[in-house]
């Protein structure tokens, strides 16, 4: 009787409904609690339990939509997830690590997973670091405070977990657009191994749909405009001798279209297709 009791109050009680942006520090929150947990959750499964997809998709989704986050947050979304993916390909639930007189120990995977998270999360501040002093676009307003810190400024801030106590400003007021600094860390071969790879994944299918979604809607409004769509490299190196007599050749006409940094997009068989319109502002 009293057991349901309890039940009837528990059920009783008001669902609360989170908003987006407390949907995802739910999820970030529990990737880190599981750090320690026994036994503990895989990436999967924790996706599974706060959203349909249960390879992270639209959580992804949330994090690429949101308007800004702060270069600590950012830092800590990339490396908790990175360090948890690693995790869950350990079947020992341990890691092997080697003393300075090279004899083998164990450690437990918790400590491991703990330790690869803070390197990595120091590891994207250094990235970020980088970014800011090359004038990357994706911060939003002043980054010198992130940009001006050395090395060991950064492994004093990061190692024990917390920032440097003498700065008069934190890093959290270094600001950027998560969106642009997620597809320049993908687009960026030394550092997409920043990413974790519920991410990559998310990012390839959402541009392999992209394009093909702007492939089919170009063809459709060319065709909409009865304008003449140059199909394969045949076609198109043609088409441009015709305007250019010096290129004759299907090498010439790459370098041509690379010099003007034109990206050609595909039809739906798969071959590269340019407009006569393109080709008429490109020979100008």
């Amino acid at each position: 009787m009293k057991k349901d009791k309890i039940t009837k109050t528990i059920n009783s009680l008001p669902v609360i409904e989170l908003t987006p942006e407390q949907r995802l520090n739910s999820v970030k929150g529990t990737f880190k609690q599981n750090i320690h947990k026994t036994p503990r959750q895989t990436s999967e499964e924790i996706f599974k339990a706060h959203y349909a997809n249960p390879k992270g998709g639209e959580y992804w989704r949330g994090q690429f939509e949101r308007p800004s986050l702060d270069v600590v947050t950012f830092s800590e979304i990339l490396a908790i997830h990175k360090a948890t993916e690693e995790a869950d390909t350990n079947a020992e639930g341990f890691t092997l690590r080697y003393d300075d007189e090279g004899e083998p120990f164990h450690v437990s995977l918790s400590i491991a997973t703990q330790q690869k998270y803070d390197a990595l999360r120091r590891k994207v501040l250094e990235t970020l670091r980088d970014a800011a002093k090359g004038d990357a676009s994706f911060f939003r307003g002043d980054n010198a405070l992130l940009r001006e810190m050395n090395d060991g400024e950064l492994f004093q801030g990061w190692k024990y977990g917390h920032l440097p106590t003498y700065q008069t400003r934190p890093l959290t007021d270094v600001i950027l657009n998560p969106r642009e600094a997620f597809e320049w860390f993908a687009s960026t071969s030394i550092y997409a191994d920043r990413l974790p790879k519920s991410l990559s994944d998310w990012l390839f299918a959402r541009s392999a749909t992209k394009d093909k979604t702007t492939t089919a809607q170009g063809i459709e409004d060319s065709q909409n405009k009865k304008e003449k769509i140059f199909e394969g490299w045949k076609e198109i190196t043609d088409e441009i001798s015709k305007r250019i007599k010096s290129i004759t050749t299907k090498q010439g006409a790459r370098s041509y279209l690379k010099r003007k940094k034109v990206t050609l997009i595909k039809s739906q068989t798969g071959k590269p297709t340019i407009s006569e319109k393109e080709l008429i502002n490109l020979s100008k």
